[in-house]
């Protein structure tokens, strides 16, 4: 191999170049990215025992018919096919196993990603284009995750350009929000220094909604709507707001606390001031009406209870990790961040994604960069983004 690409150097970089064409450009068909490195992989070791197979079989011809200088090149061809079945054979049965993953779960998205070659025709620039073919990418894994755990109802994902640090499911809209920084080249590398990518994130996010559906299941759409209400308004108090319409200072406070939350300022006016129109009581009826209500007394039933209690302990706890973020205590937030029942089942989901899904990849440098999971102590405020869903407090 070393030999070709001194020999050929023009050759190796374009056969390089136009592999890597081929993986990043896999959305463009339905195919994602790791699935079509995969079958890369599968065709790359099919070959190499083909080929193998062929100079043996030319090795012993040329033997039998005296050829025996021929014999001697057939030896050498041989020795190179060693190499290469070195270099493919064994990340043959990981590729087998992604693409054996992506036929069962993701082959609905098989086709002419039209909505990809819409965006890609208004693209100006080479970012633009990378952007929407990771955008496509996303989504195609996106589907695939849902689909292996089973969900019959799935949230709407949105990009967002100014997004928090990190991919965010919020229980009141009911939609996964993934910040387009987060599939740039740099949003990506940040991502390998934490042992984590964007589909590892949304697999914890996903966990979330998950659980807000079984407390919809529970105690019915609307009773999940009061109890968000309820959050909202709670921390809200926590924080030193009022409900009292005949303080002097009450449309200041008002302003001054929707002033905190940019693109959130509509939805907390809403949930807190508001008759909580805001909340999608829809994707959570639609939950229901699919999968029906959970039978109290049930297993599903208590589960669902510990998610509720979850849900406010992040309202109670939130100015204490407020006040560890304050102090420089990453350590301690997180500690604490992560006794809460959503967020530890979460971060579980997302663990065992990375040692089943990730690490099974055919690559060595997946088996590298994801080695060691565990992120503590890469974190940063921005990857921290804010303190759970609905609580009101941000990391700075």
């Amino acid at each position: 191999m070393a030999t070709a690409i001194i020999k050929h150097p023009a050759k190796s970089l374009l056969a390089i170049g136009a592999t890597s064409l081929l993986i990043a450009g896999a959305p463009i068909i339905g195919v994602a990215s790791a699935a079509a490195a995969s079958i890369l992989a599968l065709g790359f070791a099919g070959f190499s025992v083909g080929k193998t197979v062929f100079d043996v079989v030319e090795t012993i011809k040329d033997n039998k018919a005296g050829r025996y200088n021929e014999v001697r090149e057939d030896l050498q061809q041989i020795g190179g096919d060693g190499v290469d079945l070195a270099l493919s054979l064994p990340f043959a049965p990981k590729a087998f196993k992604q693409v054996s993953r992506f036929a069962r779960y993701g082959r609905g998205t098989v086709g002419l990603n039209t909505k990809l070659v819409s965006n890609l025709s208004k693209c100006t620039n080479f970012d633009g284009v990378r952007l929407e073919f990771a955008k496509a990418d996303t989504l195609i894994n996106y589907e695939m995750i849902g689909n292996e755990m089973g969900l019959v109802v799935k949230p709407e994902v949105q990009f967002s350009k100014n997004g928090m640090g990190a991919p965010n499911y919020d229980n009141v809209s009911g939609k996964i929000d993934i910040p387009e920084k987060l599939l740039t080249p740099k949003g990506k590398s940040a991502m390998r220094r934490l042992g984590k990518n964007i589909e590892v994130e949304i697999r914890h996010e996903l966990q979330h909604f998950n659980q807000a559906s079984d407390i919809a299941r529970t105690y019915g759409a609307d009773g999940l709507k009061q109890q968000m209400i309820d959050n909202y308004r709670y921390t809200y108090q926590e924080n030193g707001g009022t409900f009292d319409t005949t303080d002097c200072c009450y449309e200041i406070d008002k302003k001054a606390t929707l002033e905190k939350f940019g693109n959130y300022k509509e939805q907390v006016d809403n949930m807190l001031f508001g008759d909580g129109s805001r909340f999608n009581e829809k994707i959570y009826q639609d939950v229901i009406n699919k999968q029906g209500m959970y039978q109290a007394g049930s297993e599903q039933a208590a589960k669902a209870s510990k998610y509720s209690a979850g849900i406010m302990e992040k309202a109670t706890r939130a100015k204490e990790m407020s006040e560890l973020l304050q102090k420089g205590d990453k350590k301690g937030f997180l500690k604490v961040y992560f006794e809460n029942v959503l967020e530890s089942e979460a971060k579980t989901a997302e663990n065992l994604y990375i040692t089943n899904i990730v690490k099974g990849r055919p690559t060595v440098v997946n088996d590298a960069v994801m080695a060691g999971s565990v992120a503590e102590e890469y974190f940063t405020d921005d990857d921290i983004g804010l303190i759970g869903e609905n609580n009101f407090i941000k990391a700075k």
